[in-house]
């Protein structure tokens, strides 16, 4: 399995296609499913304490928070993101 980490740290490619996922659902699948999520900041979790703001995944599936933001869990903490994908995957065989 190979894993691409995307590089780029413009805000502006996320910002041209806002909303190009609203509206669709992944279909049901049987294969197992991990959520990787940046662990929230204390300014998330006052905001709003229930989480609301979470990223999720409608179908079943495990989840793992990494250190860092949703930038810096692919550049600054890789190594720590890749360390919870491998553990997760050494968990399936």
């Amino acid at each position: 399995m190979q894993l691409v980490l995307r590089t780029s740290r413009s805000p502006s490619a996320d910002r041209r296609h806002p909303h190009r996922l609203d509206g669709w659902e992944p279909e049901p699948s049987s294969l197992p499913t991990l959520l990787v999520r940046a662990t929230p900041t204390k300014e998330m979790r006052e905001t709003d304490p229930a989480g609301r703001w979470q990223p999720h995944w409608p179908r079943p599936h495990e989840v793992v928070d990494v250190a860092g933001d949703h930038y810096s869990m692919l550049t600054t903490h890789a190594e720590a993101t890749t360390d919870a994908i491998r553990t997760w995957l050494d968990g399936l065989t």
